[in-house]
């Protein structure tokens, strides 16, 4: 039987408590999200700040927001850690139609998150969304993920990062939010 050294088991331990602790912040995430929902279940902008904090944090961004799909187009619902200049600029850029050519609009297109490692050559990105955005925020990585109902985007969160990040995904880069329908 091959002998395992202690560096490696001691790498598998520090590795397995680092998932334990990124899954405890994923649920601690979804869990104050279903409060915020039961505490408001008519009033879904609480919902909308909430997911945009707890996106952030999971994610470990920079900066956060959330469009919601209604009437052909995405709208800004919620905005996190940004300036007043910022909320402006990102806000100047939308409502929109979703597309591939801007990050959150690919996620909601394709139904899957997407992840950006560096959105200065992503040769797909909006030079326009690019130009008014990074006048301000510098932003390097771009994480986006649509949120479902049935299998269907009904609304996008989408996270910077002002470090260029081509480390391992954070948890934040693999589920789908999935949306309650009450029924």
């Amino acid at each position: 039987m091959p002998q395992v050294s202690e560096a490696h088991v001691d790498d598998e331990l520090a590795r397995a408590q680092r998932e334990l602790n990124e899954a405890r912040e994923q649920l601690a995430a979804t869990a104050e999200v279903l409060r915020v929902i039961s505490r408001s279940p008519m009033d879904v902008q609480p919902v909308f700040d909430t997911i945009v904090t707890s996106a952030a944090r999971l994610c470990d961004a920079g900066f956060s927001a959330v469009a919601r799909f209604e009437d052909g187009l995405l709208h800004l619902v919620a905005l996190n850690n940004m300036s007043s200049q910022e909320m402006e600029a990102f806000h100047s850029l939308f409502p929109r139609a979703p597309g591939r050519n801007f990050i959150m609009g690919r996620a909601f297109v394709d139904g899957r998150p997407v992840h950006v490692d560096d959105v200065l050559t992503d040769p797909d990105y909006d030079p326009r969304t690019l130009s008014v955005l990074q006048g301000l925020m510098r932003y390097r990585t771009f994480i986006a993920i649509p949120i479902l109902r049935e299998g269907v985007p009904i609304a996008v969160i989408g996270c910077g990062r002002a470090a260029l990040r081509r480390n391992r995904p954070r948890p934040c880069d693999y589920p789908q939010a999935r949306a309650h329908d009450g029924r």
